[in-house]
């Protein structure tokens, strides 16, 4: 009982420091670089001709931060106190098209076009919340890592006593080193999106655990300048 005490206090401690190095470090760039860009568009010599350009760093740098937080205090809160899980049938195309319309303003400014491709009738099984956090994480991701005029597809198909459910863009793609790190935990990713967006692969790291909690997994493939497919899947049938 003491080893595991130990054990479970070591795990704490772990989760802690992850939990303020993020605040300090991500959190910390991300509040610095809007008020760069305040500063910026405050200032008496500002000329307004790149006026676009800046509102939609200054909008992205905020989303950014949304994202971050809400992913921190859920990871902190399933990492310290446990995620209960509430499975039922999931209409897969009602959740894509919920977590699109959520994101259609991030999309719009980059003028990406973004596409519910999922059959309607499309049932799997797991905790809606979970999945709900997947999906969202996902389609922020590839609108990050999607250029200007790009696309992005939501796809899903049943495979058997499987639902397959594809996250798919165009953008710049994953080179082969960064595959096998993306899910790491104790590693802090430096990739930027195409406007300069940021992140701190808390977002890939929650996919993979609420996954994996709902029994189904995630995978990726990706070629450099071409683009990503994420894979997400899930049971057919409860129990």
């Amino acid at each position: 009982m003491l080893i595991q005490q130990k054990d479970e206090l070591n795990r704490l401690n772990e989760v802690k420091d992850r939990f303020f190095s993020i605040i300090s470090h991500d959190l910390r760039n991300n509040l610095t670089t809007m008020k760069l860009y305040f500063d910026l568009i405050s200032h008496p010599n500002y000329k307004p001709e790149n006026q676009r350009e800046i509102t939609l760093q200054i909008a992205g740098s905020v989303q950014n931060t949304i994202d971050l937080l809400e992913n921190l205090l859920v990871w902190a809160s399933s990492q310290i106190k446990g995620t209960p899980m509430h499975v039922q049938a999931l209409d897969v195309y009602a959740i894509a098209k919920e977590n699109m319309e959520l994101l259609a303003g991030n999309a719009a400014h980059k003028q990406i076009e973004m596409t519910n491709r999922v059959p309607s009738e499309l049932i799997a099984f797991g905790d809606k919340d979970m999945i709900n956090l997947v999906i969202r994480n996902l389609l922020s991701n590839a609108i990050k890592f999607t250029g200007t005029n790009g696309f992005i597809s939501i796809t899903g198909e049943k495979v058997g006593s499987q639902v397959l459910i594809r996250v798919t863009d165009n953008g710049v793609g994953i080179s082969n080193e960064h595959i096998e790190r993306l899910f790491d935990q104790h590693i802090h990713p430096t990739t930027k999106g195409t406007a300069n967006e940021k992140g701190t692969g808390l977002g890939l790291m929650l996919c993979k655990d609420f996954v994996q909690r709902n029994g189904g997994r995630i995978d990726v493939e990706s070629e450099k300048g071409k683009g990503t497919t994420f894979t997400i899947t899930l049971p057919a049938t409860h129990g």
